[in-house]
C-alpha cells in the first residue's frame, strides 16, 4: 500500500514466520524500514485516520492499531462469520470480504460469501451476496478494490489455484466477469489472481502470480494489456499498489522477496 513521500505499508511473512507489518521508505535501490510490528493477518488496510485495520485469528473481528502506539481496539465484530479481505476506498468506505466459519472450499448453497460496505463510523451500509437470479456472487473473496466511481472489483477464488475477477456496481449488479485471457490462461496455466490495483484512469491491473504475468483491463472488463513479467526477471508477482506519481509497485512471492517499481504507460 502506497502513501506520500515514497512511504509504503506491506505485510511480510518470511519463510513461515509470523506475519509482520512493515512501514518503509523507498530509496534508490533499497528500502529503509521505519516501523515493524508483529500482526497476525491475511490482509490489511490503512484507514483515513491512519490506523492499521487487520483481522487476527479467528478473524471474526476487525482491529484498528496505530503505528505510534501498541494499543489495539475492535472496530467491527462480524461473529460468527469471518473476514477474508479488507479494503478502504478512495471515499473512505470500508469494504470487507466475509464468509462462514470452516473450510474455504467447497462452496455450497448453504455457504455465506459476501462483500459488506461500512461507513467511516464503521456502521454497515450495504451487503452484496447474490445476483438478480438469487445465485451467489462470490466463491471466496481474497482481495477487494474500488475505482473512482466506487465500482467494486473482487478477486474471487474457485480454489487455491484458480480464480476470476468479479466487478459489481454500488447497487450490487454485475458489471463483468474476467476469467483470464483464453490463449494465455489454459488448463495448464490457469488464471491465478493474487492482487488487484486500479489506476487514476480506472484501468484495473491484476497480478497472475504463478504464471508470472500482469493483466490490464479497461473499465468494461476488456483486456487491454498482458505483460509477461518473467521476461523481465520479475517472478511470482503477488502484491500490487500504485503510488501518487503513477508508478506500479510489484511485491514478489519469491524466497528472496523483492519489490519492483515500474512505470505505467497510458
Amino acid at each position: 500500500m502506497c502513501s506520500t513521500d515514497d512511504i509504503i505499508s506491506c505485510m511480510s511473512n518470511a519463510h513461515g514466520q509470523m506475519t509482520q507489518f512493515l512501514k518503509a521508505k523507498l530509496l534508490k535501490g533499497s528500502v529503509k524500514i521505519l516501523k515493524q510490528m508483529d500482526i497476525e493477518c491475511i490482509d490489511f488496510a490503512i484507514s483515513f485516520k491512519d490506523k492499521i485495520l487487520f483481522s487476527p485469528e479467528p478473524r471474526n473481528k476487525l482491529m484498528a492499531a496505530s503505528t505510534k502506539k501498541t494499543k489495539t481496539k475492535t472496530v467491527v465484530n462480524i461473529s460468527p462469520l469471518v473476514i477474508s479481505a479488507i479494503h478502504i476506498s478512495k471515499h473512505n468506505e470500508l469494504l470487507l470480504g466475509v464468509r462462514e466459519q470452516g473450510s474455504m472450499f467447497p462452496v455450497t448453497d448453504l455457504s455465506t460469501r459476501l462483500v459488506a460496505v461500512f461507513g467511516t463510523d464503521y456502521k454497515r451500509k450495504s451487503t452484496f451476496m447474490r445476483n438478480d437470479e438469487g445465485k451467489g456472487l462470490f466463491n471466496y473473496t481474497s482481495r477487494i478494490a474500488t475505482d473512482s466511481t466506487n465500482n467494486i472489483y473482487v478477486i474471487d477464488l474457485f480454489n487455491n489455484d484458480v480464480g476470476r475477477i468479479v466487478s459489481i456496481d454500488r447497487t450490487g449488479h454485475k458489471r463483468f466477469l474476467y476469467n483470464g485471457f483464453v490463449s494465455f490462461n489454459t488448463q495448464e496455466t490457469a488464471f491465478n489472481p493474487t492482487d488487484i490495483a486500479v489506476t487514476s484512469r480506472d484501468t484495473t491491473i491484476i497480478s497472475d502470480c504463478d504464471n508470472h504475468a500482469l493483466h490490464a483491463l479497461n473499465v468494461n472488463g476488456e483486456l487491454i494489456g498482458l505483460q509477461i513479467t518473467r521476461n523481465f526477471d520479475i517472478l511470482y508477482p503477488c502484491s500490487l499498489c500504485i503510488d501518487n506519481e503513477g508508478f506500479l509497485l510489484i511485491g514478489c512471492n519469491e524466497y528472496d522477496a523483492k519489490i519492483y517499481v515500474v512505470k505505467l504507460l497510458s
